[in-house]
């Protein structure tokens, strides 16, 4: 199996907004055995304008790494939150790992 050093999945849309989840290795250390990841979390999808999105939670490896229940503009491009994450891997270099993101949309009504 080919060793893989970045990735991304889009969540579900609602009003055709969603969210992509971007990671990618920051660096290695062979020593410590591990490797430090870069996560992003953007906003994406085909909907003009934004919408009020909130309540984001992003979860790698089962560490809650970003929870937020601060409503925000949400267009695409917008950039809701990043960091690093360190993930410890077998003497081969090797590391499965999960990631989820939830997050809401808020619709208003006039």
């Amino acid at each position: 199996m080919a060793k893989v050093s970045s990735g991304s999945f889009t969540t579900n849309a609602s009003e055709n907004r969603s969210l992509k989840f971007n990671w990618s290795v920051d660096s290695t250390s062979i020593s410590g055995n591990y490797k430090k990841i870069y996560w992003s979390l953007v906003g994406s999808g085909s909907a003009s304008g934004y919408v009020m999105a909130g309540d984001f939670k992003v979860v790698i490896d089962g560490e809650t790494v970003y929870n937020s229940s601060t409503r925000i503009e949400l267009w695409s491009g917008t950039v809701v939150a990043s960091g690093y994450k360190t993930l410890y891997h077998d003497t081969s270099g090797n590391k499965k790992f999960s990631a989820s993101v939830q997050a809401s949309i808020y619709e208003y009504a006039v």
